[in-house]
């Protein structure tokens, strides 16, 4: 479908926040409601790939479960082979292995914990700019031998694994430029437990 093909309906507002979302090849259009109610997804699909790609050379395997969280669906982790596997974000979803939770609410960690008993050997975060500034609880909760966090905004990145250098080291640290002619960029930083 062409963007020349969508038409302001009568019943729509003709100003406001609007998403776009191509999903079955059908154009869904949304009218004032939160950023990505449709659910999160990265707007330069060839870049993504990229992405993608680098995290499977990355990690062929993961064993001993992952847990990717602000996942989407699973952007990062649906091109892996994993054992286990769940992806938490706030959008909805019908997937087994996803699920709808609230990242930011009090206690979320405990309220997750409860959720799940599951252990995560690898942990995946892709935070909105804001930042996860609570991932150093979950690092110490579930202790596990890999994390991998992606985020559009350094500042918030950096003060997010901070905490954990006393028990993590970097591994790799990639940037993307996912909007060409800008200064944003995606920076991932590989992380890995020190023996």
């Amino acid at each position: 479908p062409s963007w020349q093909s969508l038409r302001v309906q009568n019943n729509q507002p003709s100003k406001g926040h609007v998403e776009l979302y191509l999903k079955d090849d059908e154009v869904k259009v949304v009218w004032n409601q939160s950023y990505a109610s449709g659910g999160f997804t990265q707007v330069h699909s060839q870049m993504n790939q990229l992405v993608q790609n680098w995290v499977s050379e990355k990690y062929p395997h993961i064993s001993g479960g992952l847990l990717e969280l602000f996942g989407g669906q699973g952007n990062l982790s649906n091109k892996l082979n994993y054992d286990r596997r769940l992806c938490v974000d706030l959008y909805q979803s019908t997937k087994e292995d996803q699920l709808n939770f609230n990242l930011y609410q009090d206690q979320a960690l405990d309220v997750f914990s409860k959720l799940s008993q599951d252990k995560f050997e690898t942990i995946f975060v892709d935070p909105p700019r804001s930042g996860f500034k609570q991932l150093s609880d979950w690092v110490n909760r579930f202790q596990p031998k890999n994390l991998l966090y992606m985020s559009c905004n350094p500042i918030t990145q950096i003060n997010d694994i901070r905490p954990l250098l006393s028990d993590y080291f970097i591994s790799d640290v990639i940037l993307v430029d996912f909007f060409p002619s800008t200064f944003h960029f995606e920076s991932i930083v590989a992380m890995q437990q020190k023996m």
